[in-house]
């Protein structure tokens, strides 16, 4: 059983030349509150893009729950999730 929930591996993200993310290596044990610090233009938000599957790396692995995810991976977990969501929001009241 793995012991992480997030872990990346040489993660990278280019815009143009220039790196928003480079070569990060990050894991998130279970049970752990996680949070990014950094100045403007650290990488934070595209991280999180990156770990959402709303972009794509040009280098690097991501896990989620000790599995590889693939493309079709994460936009498949991002459907179900955001479906589930807006089910919530248009059920009826009681």
């Amino acid at each position: 059983m793995n012991e992480y929930v997030i872990e990346t591996k040489n993660l990278c993200k280019k815009a143009g030349t220039k790196y928003r993310v480079k070569n990060l290596d990050m894991k998130v044990p279970k049970g752990v509150v996680y949070g990014f610090l950094g100045p403007n233009g650290a990488g934070k938000t595209t991280t999180m893009k990156l770990l959402l599957g709303l972009i794509h790396p040009n280098e690097g692995d991501i896990y989620l729950l000790g599995e590889k995810m693939t493309l079709i991976q994460i936009v498949g977990a991002i459907f179900i999730i955001g479906g589930a969501m807006v089910g919530e929001l248009i059920k009826p009241k009681k």
